[in-house]
């Protein structure tokens, strides 16, 4: 999952690539975070990964009140 948010923040740079991608990306490089003896810190990409799965929970929230909310509208 990190490893698609890290992606997903590239989307402006992959929608110049989009036909024949594979033969026009550069070589991509997706950095991990670190600890402070070099190892990956799977403890801050928990919580990053976290915070993600909370911000999208928040957004299908916001997005199904607004449907709900324009159909009391409608009905009234």
């Amino acid at each position: 999952m990190f490893f698609v948010s890290a992606i997903n923040k590239l989307q402006l740079f992959f929608k110049d690539y989009l036909t024949n991608a594979t033969d026009k990306l550069p070589e991509l490089t997706i950095q991990l975070p670190i600890t402070a003896d070099n190892t990956p810190d799977f403890t801050y990409m928990e919580k990053y990964i976290k915070a993600q799965q909370k911000l999208v929970i928040k957004n299908v929230v916001l997005w199904k009140d607004k449907q709900i909310n324009a159909t009391k509208t409608a009905i009234k």
